[in-house]
């Protein structure tokens, strides 16, 4: 996959409300799970505390690859004018 389709690709997935609400979901699911959970299930615990930031590791890549594309757009449209 090109670096262009891979953008698109993901910054089409970050508009879905589907996904975000998928995302919403399984946040909500573990972190319940994860504080429902007896303390002495440590690892159960830990393991819903990972899913929780998991989710939050994905969140943040996806802005960081949506916002360093922009950041490129930019980069390519100031070069152009100055050339």
């Amino acid at each position: 996959m090109q670096d262009r389709e891979f953008y698109e690709a993901v910054k089409e997935l970050a508009l879905s409300d589907a996904f975000e609400e998928l995302l919403n979901r399984l946040e909500a699911k573990h972190t319940s799970d994860w504080k429902n959970s007896v303390p002495i299930a440590n690892d159960k615990r830990e393991h819903h505390w990972h899913m929780v930031s998991a989710i939050n590791e994905l969140r943040e890549e996806i802005r960081n690859i949506i916002q360093g594309e922009k950041i490129s757009n930019y980069n390519r449209r100031l070069h152009s004018k100055l050339t």
